[in-house]
């Protein structure tokens, strides 16, 4: 299955796609909003503003910062693979499908990486996304 993907050659983690499957479990708009958290994170690299962002959605929300630390490191590989590919939207929603996301949530996704493609474009253009690893930035969530 993990062959599928488009953002990433070769095999995807279980780990990576149990991370982003557990997204499906969000409303529509919990999922747009946690996306534009991400997308705008790696549009800038403020590492505070994401922080702040993430903790405001959680409490929100209602839910633990620890638990969410998945999805969001789940979404900032997904992103930064597909951003290394420059994949398209319709690439994008296509492999969100393939982690099992409906037509509609895979949309929202797909629009959301849409609105920011320059800017991540432009990022990846600078060499700025290669740089930016999620893993210790998500430790400062906890």
């Amino acid at each position: 299955m993990s062959a599928n993907f488009r953002f990433q050659d070769g095999e995807v983690s279980a780990t990576l796609i149990q991370d982003v499957k557990a997204l499906k479990n969000l409303s529509e708009d919990q999922l747009e909003e946690l996306v534009k958290i991400c997308l705008q994170f790696l549009c800038s690299s403020d590492t505070e503003t994401f922080v702040e962002k993430s903790t405001s959605y959680a409490d929100r929300h209602e839910m633990n910062i620890g638990a969410l630390k998945g999805s969001l490191r789940g979404l900032l590989n997904f992103f930064k693979g597909a951003a290394r590919k420059y994949l398209s939207q319709a690439l994008i929603q296509e492999d969100m499908m393939r982690f099992g996301f409906d037509e509609n949530r895979a949309k929202i996704v797909a629009s959301s990486w849409q609105a920011h493609f320059l800017a991540l474009s432009r990022g990846i253009a600078g060499q700025v996304l290669p740089s930016l690893s999620p893993l210790p930035l998500l430790s400062l969530l906890l």
